[in-house]
């Protein structure tokens, strides 16, 4: 499973617009899940690079980078993401990339919307028909 790991350039700039508010990127604001982030640049803009860890062995186990000391229930996130299959990824591995929100304190609980790069370019339809997709790691209680 660790093969298909992708890399996420993300929220470019150093700063995102969140619920009306400019909210810091910077590392301090950050804090990594079970994967690993390092500032990049990419076409001349400042990008986050997110690698998942490779001792992640579990399918759907909690892998993203959290943004800190924000509070935000329900609005729109808006975020510019490219997705690459690792050189080491077999033909069969799919690639996922997406937003993680509803994150409980305890990060075990969350909910996502990921698309599947490859998928979206799949001859088969039934491949295609699973482009992008909806996952809730454990029923969250809704505010």
């Amino acid at each position: 499973m660790n093969k298909f790991c992708v890399f996420i350039l993300l929220l470019l700039g150093s700063f995102i617009r969140l619920n009306g508010q400019v909210i810091d990127l910077s590392k301090v604001f950050l804090t990594p899940i079970q994967v690993s982030m390092q500032e990049t640049e990419l076409d001349g803009r400042q990008c986050l690079r997110v690698t998942k860890d490779t001792a992640v062995k579990k399918v759907d186990e909690a892998t993203f980078v959290r943004v800190n000391d924000v509070d935000f229930q329900d609005g729109v996130i808006e975020v510019r993401l490219l997705s690459r299959l690792l050189p080491t990824a077999s033909p069969q591995d799919r690639g996922f990339i997406g937003i993680a929100f509803r994150i409980s304190a305890s990060n075990d609980r969350f909910e996502c919307i990921y698309i599947r790069p490859t998928n979206g370019r799949a001859e088969q339809q039934l491949r295609r028909n699973r482009s992008t997709q909806y996952f809730s790691s454990k029923p969250l209680s809704i505010r």
